[in-house]
Parts: structure tokens; sequence; C-alpha cells
């Protein structure tokens, strides 16, 4: 057998296979030098500010709130008020067919706007602004016999001039621990109440 490089080498095609693993090496450092390029980039672009910012902080809710115009009306609303007869609104309430957030209301007019309505909105965690109703208007809209009773201490109460500065009121579909904020419209002034936190 004559010896000639070929030979010597492995022949052609153990250089064929070679030169193939070479181009396949060569292609994975091209892929990984793109990977590492791209990584960079998203990385550099996040410290530019373009990844989404921390999300709003959610309003912490409340059950007390109160202020006053700038007319001498001040204004408190409890939602937590352990009131017996708001106590008995709420229980004649449970047959309503959507919850209720009953609140004791206190108004007290120090100036000329005493004539002046008065309109609450409870603001939820959602943004929602739900009217406060009077609860005698809740309890008509149930019928029930509890809620007829309840409806006649409200009366008696009233009629006795008992608490007359308080009122009982409502906002339907909302619970309490939703409410996070509550707005106050005496004639044409619009305040917000400020909240005590739980």
């Amino acid at each position: 057998m004559t010896w000639t490089r070929d030979s010597a080498d492995g022949g052609p095609g153990r250089r064929g296979r070679g030169q193939a693993a070479d181009a396949t090496r060569r292609a994975t450092r091209v892929l990984l030098v793109i990977l590492v390029a791209v990584c960079m980039a998203l990385v550099a672009s996040g410290c530019r500010g373009n990844s989404p910012g921390p999300s709003a902080p959610v309003p912490e809710s409340a059950t007390r709130f109160s202020g006053s115009t700038s007319t001498g009306v001040s204004v408190s609303v409890d939602f937590d008020a352990f009131d017996p007869l708001l106590i008995q609104i709420s229980r004649a309430l449970m047959g309503a067919p959507r919850p209720v957030a009953l609140a004791a209301v206190v108004r007290v007019d120090d100036g000329a706007a005493g004539s002046d309505p008065m309109q609450l909105l409870a603001i939820t965690g959602d943004g929602r602004e739900v009217p406060l109703v009077e609860a005698w208007i809740l309890l008509q809209r149930v019928g029930t016999p509890a809620a007829r009773r309840t409806l006649r201490e409200i009366r008696d109460s009233h009629g006795a001039r008992r608490a007359s500065r308080l009122r009982y009121q409502g906002a339907v579909d909302v619970r309490a621990d939703r409410i996070v904020g509550v707005r106050l419209t005496v004639g044409t002034e619009v305040i917000a109440l400020s909240p005590e936190p739980r």
C-alpha cells in the first residue's frame, strides 16, 4: 500500500466531518452572541423606564367620615355606629334583595344653610359612587313585618324629637368595608369628608 497525506489525515471523509463540526460550533457561538445582545437590550430598555410602573395603591377603607362646609354645615357619617335603632334597621333589612351599608348620619347647622338639602355619596374602592338613601325609604321597599315595625320606631323617634339631628341612611348594593370615601353636597357646595381609617 502506498502511503499518502490523505491516508495519514484520515481521508477526505474525516476532514468533511471536522469541517461540519467547526461550522456548527461557529453557528452556536453566533447565536449565543445574538442572545446576549438581545438580553442586554431588554435590560437597558427596562432601566430607561419602559417597563410598567408599580400599580396605584388601593385606598384604605374607613367606617367614619366627617367634615364641614364653608356655610357652617358639619356632617359626620358612621358606618360602624353602635346605635340600637340602627341595629334594628339592619336586622329588618336582612330580607332586602341586595346588601345595604347602613350609617348613622349627624348634621349640625351653625350657619345660614340650615334649610339647604344635603346629598351624600359613598365612594367604593373600585370607583363607584353610590348615593345614601334614607333608611325609612329602604324599609318601605322591603315591606316585611319587621321592616314595618322598624319604620314605626323611626317615625316615633322623630316625632318625639329624640336625636333630631340624627338620621339613618344606607348605600344599596355596597358593603361597608368597601367604602373608601364619602362626598357631601349642600346646596352648591361639594366637599369630601375626611376618613378615619379602621
